[in-house]
Parts: C-alpha cells; structure tokens; sequence
C-alpha cells in the first residue's frame, strides 16, 4: 500500500481528542468510559511506559484495566 495514507480497519472506530493538562485528560477518559456499553473494549496510548503503568493503576482500581508495554514479559501481558 501507499506508505503515506492512513487506512483504518472498518470494522474499528477510532476517535482523538486533545486535552490542556492532566487534569482535563483525566475527566475526559472518565466520561468517555461512563458513556460505554457494558463488555466495552477499549485502547488508551501514552506516551511513556510510566505513564501506562500510572494510568492502569489509576483504571484498575476505578474500572478494571491492563497495561501492555516492553518492559512486561510474556506472561504479564497475557494475564
């Protein structure tokens, strides 16, 4: 393919938004899990490793998460 489009699978909707500060991206990831369906699945990039395991604790005590990122071995990012 084109090296320099995006091409999304259909099957996937995928959404952006930016925020002003921790704060402000904290809400707006709350809101965002309060409207899901139930059985919802979703994907939360940051830009660290540290930032992943902080917000995964942060989600895990408030709505069950998991964190995948290089530093976990094999059987840390199946559990």
């Amino acid at each position: 393919g084109d090296i320099n489009s995006l091409n999304a699978n259909k099957d996937i909707t995928q959404y952006v938004h930016v925020t002003r500060g921790p704060g402000e991206k904290q809400q707006m990831l709350m809101r965002i899990f309060q409207s899901l369906e139930a059985g919802s699945r979703t994907l939360v990039f940051t830009s660290t490793k540290r930032m992943a395991d902080q917000l995964g604790m942060q989600l895990g005590r408030q709505i069950g998460s998991g964190v995948i990122h290089g530093d976990k071995d094999q059987r840390e990012r199946e559990a």
